[in-house]
């Protein structure tokens, strides 16, 4: 049972890899996670020719029930690194990115790797008796200790940070990766316990199914331009707020929209165009992120912030703030970005999300007729 489990797991993680491989997006991400994918498919394969192997009698089985063990052990640790690789690739606000840090965090690795070789004759990780069965050597505790605090690195790194991220979709993209982290680390304590079972392959496995699925809702969830959130995960976040009624707190939705965006794109070509709601959506990120806003782009040149704030005071100085950076951003090119801007307050619990949006264009609209008449 132990192999067909091994078996069946490979077998899952080769169709991730093709369905993910598949895709029309080749993003950096996903060329991460189908490396991670890779290295758990070997790691289970070894374990597979290892469990064929050990305690068999035939021509040459303990030199290669010794080479067996000393792989299967060098990749498992190997694998709890690349999750920590994982874990930082998805999260940049991570230090891992500078190379002496890299290679600080490989030390163990490479050590690891050192120990395991020089077991075939110290006997520190494993050993092989002389009727070819393997047996846990005078240090074997140091294997899964690092493979663990690679894994527990990697959980402890990502839940804390997810709470910091600056767009819903992010938040729960965080979330879900730390809650799949978990799975291969208890698996590994279980897989210490019973021995017998083969625990860690399914927790493994586990984890980069949840981890992919939650990327494939992350690409329906994401405006592919500006890598903000889209419609979908506005009225998503938005429901959820609107569920709950804070007097103290008034919830605020802003509706952006570019001044003159078809003339960019007429006179600079819709490249250019591109181009300009990328430099707008990622001033919305500098300067609202931080501050807790939702962010989202809902089509064509329109996008929507949404906050939680203490007085109108405070939602009527968002227009300033917006309209220097995006001077300051002006500066650099051949046309001037601005926005107009309409905001609504919720006025009550039985206030909806439409009459949120009805408020916030109607305003919208007359600040546009004001702008546009001047322009």
């Amino acid at each position: 049972m132990y192999i067909e489990i091994n078996a069946v797991c490979i077998c899952i993680l080769l169709i991730l890899v093709y369905v993910a491989w598949r895709g029309v997006v080749r993003e950096t991400e996903q060329l991460v996670f189908t490396n991670l994918c890779f290295h758990s498919i070997l790691l289970f394969f070894l374990d597979i020719l290892w469990r064929l192997c050990n305690g068999r009698s035939f021509l040459g089985a303990h030199s290669l029930n010794n080479l067996l063990c000393a792989a299967f052990f060098i990749q498992s640790v190997v694998l709890g690194y690349f999750w920590l690789r994982y874990s930082y690739f998805i999260n940049p606000n991570r230090i891992m990115g500078r190379s002496l840090r890299r290679f600080a965090f490989a030390i163990p690795l490479i050590l690891l790797i050192i120990m395991n070789i020089l077991s075939v004759w110290t006997g520190w990780i494993f050993t092989v008796d002389e009727h070819n069965f393997y047996h846990k050597g005078s240090v074997y505790w140091v294997q899964p200790l690092v493979g663990s605090l690679y894994l527990l690195f990697a959980i402890t790194g990502s839940w804390p940070r997810s709470f910091k991220r600056n767009t819903f979709s992010n938040r729960q993209n965080l979330l879900v990766f730390t809650a799949m982290g978990v799975l291969p680390f208890v698996s590994v304590i279980f897989q210490l316990a019973f021995s017998g079972l083969s625990v860690f392959c399914v927790g493994v496995t586990l984890g980069l199914l949840f981890i992919f699925m939650e990327k494939q809702h992350h690409l329906i969830s994401i405006d592919p331009l500006t890598r903000l959130n889209n419609r979908t995960q506005l009225i998503s976040f938005m429901e959820t707020k609107m569920n709950v009624y804070n007097r103290d707190k008034r919830l605020m939705l802003f509706l952006m929209d570019f001044d003159f965006f078809k003339q960019i794109n007429d006179k600079f070509g819709h490249m250019e165009g591109d181009r300009a709601l990328v430099i707008f959506a990622n001033v919305l990120k500098r300067e609202l992120g931080p501050l807790g806003f939702f962010i989202a782009r809902i089509g064509g040149d329109e996008f929507v912030t949404v906050a939680e704030m203490g007085n109108i005071a405070d939602a009527n100085a968002i227009r300033p703030k917006l309209e220097k950076a995006l001077e300051a951003e002006s500066e650099k090119l051949a046309y001037k970005i601005s926005v107009s801007i309409g905001f609504a307050e919720r006025m009550g619990e039985n206030d909806t999300i439409q009459d949120l949006f009805k408020r916030a264009d109607q305003e919208l609209y007359k600040v546009k007729s004001v702008r546009h008449g001047k322009g």
